[in-house]
C-alpha cells in the first residue's frame, strides 16, 4: 500500500474491509498503518500491525 497514492489505497482498502468478514483480521507489514483505524477497521495490536474488522464496541476503544 505504500506504494499506492492516496485515491488507490482508498479504494484498495474498501475493497479489502469488504471482502473481510465480520472478526476478520488484516495484517499490515512494518512500513505500513492505517494508525488506530479505518473504517471498521479496529487496531487491536500495534506493534504488529494488526487490525480487526468490528462493528461492535468489543473492539473499540
Amino acid at each position: 500500500m505504500i506504494y499506492f497514492n492516496r485515491e488507490n489505497r482508498h479504494k484498495f482498502l474498501k475493497i479489502i474491509v469488504n471482502r473481510l468478514n465480520e472478526n476478520g483480521i488484516l495484517i499490515l507489514g512494518k512500513t505500513e498503518t492505517l494508525f488506530d483505524s479505518w473504517g471498521s477497521l479496529q487496531l487491536v495490536d500495534s506493534r504488529n500491525r494488526i487490525y480487526i474488522k468490528s462493528h461492535s464496541k468489543l473492539f473499540q476503544k
